[in-house]
């Protein structure tokens, strides 16, 4: 009986030596927690949370650890989002008081009753809606869309198709190119027999056009269409005027609509992580 004796004597001794030594092999997953406790609880989420990132690295089985540092990297993004939520809340009632401000510059113009089609002009806009003579109009989409309409009105037709924005040292931003369709790109004959060409171009690549005009306001800008023949002229000081509020007005609603997508994100991430923290054992026993 000795024997037997011994081997369970000897077995339990293993196991217990086996479970002191689990207890302890993982330091320093533990550490690295704690190090990240303390970064989150002193505000520094993006240190705690590169601290997490380290922990499955330095001990791939601290599997303990690796749960409670899942649940602190929710409870981080969580804080992130709240303050987020918070900073934007506080921001968005100065952008709206700014767009109430500028909203009284603009007229709304109904395409048709029977739809809500619609768009704005720049109210001290002299050329809008006018095509007697040759200029660049630009108008705004009910979704905030920039649109620009290229007005060429001369003898005799150029079927002009794009347009171009030069500065005095070559720099250039180019439309996009609107082929003739009878719609976006349409011509027509006044009775005195000048020919008369409107042609617009939406979506963000012209971008680039708005910001060479907006980013020179003392240097005189060529216009030129690409036609079949060349026809260029200087930008007025009217349709300058025009395309840089239309082009603050854009650049205001964007800003204003970016936040209001992002505040809904955090709105719907927060609600998201509370309820996943709060159905968490690691998060209720701590």
């Amino acid at each position: 009986m000795k024997k037997p004796v011994a081997l369970l004597f000897g077995s339990l001794g293993m196991a217990l030596a086996l479970q002191l030594t689990s207890c302890h092999r993982h330091t320093r997953a533990e550490d690295l927690y704690q190090r990240a406790e303390e970064a989150f609880v002193a505000g520094q989420y993006h240190t705690a949370q590169s601290i997490i990132d380290s922990i499955p690295l330095c001990d791939s089985l601290a599997f303990e650890w690796i749960r409670k540092s899942i649940v602190l990297n929710q409870r981080i993004t969580l804080e992130q989002n709240r303050h987020n939520l918070a900073s934007i809340d506080s921001l968005l009632p100065t952008l709206y008081a700014r767009r109430d401000t500028l909203l009284p510059q603009f007229i709304y113009h109904k395409v048709d009753n029977q739809t809500s089609d619609g768009y704005y002009t720049y109210r001290l806009d002299r050329n809008a809606g006018k095509a007697n003579h040759s200029c660049l109009r630009v108008q705004i989409t009910d979704d905030f869309e920039a649109e620009i309409i290229s007005v060429y009105c001369g003898k005799r037709p150029l079927n002009h198709v794009s347009a171009k924005a030069e500065l005095p040292d070559g720099t250039y931003a180019l439309t996009p190119t609107t082929p003739y369709d009878g719609a976006l790109n349409y011509r027509f004959t006044f009775q005195n027999g000048n020919h008369c060409e409107l042609v617009r171009y939406i979506g963000h690549e012209l971008r680039s056009v708005f910001e060479i005009i907006v980013a020179s306001p003392q240097q005189p800008i060529k216009i030129s269409y690409e036609g079949e023949f060349p026809y260029s002229y200087t930008l007025s000081d009217n349709d300058r005027k025009a395309i840089e509020q239309c082009f603050k007005f854009i650049s205001l609603q964007r800003h204003i609509d970016r936040l209001e997508q992002e505040k809904e994100i955090a709105r719907k991430t927060i609600e998201l992580l509370q309820r996943q923290l709060a159905s968490n054992p690691e998060q209720q026993a701590s």
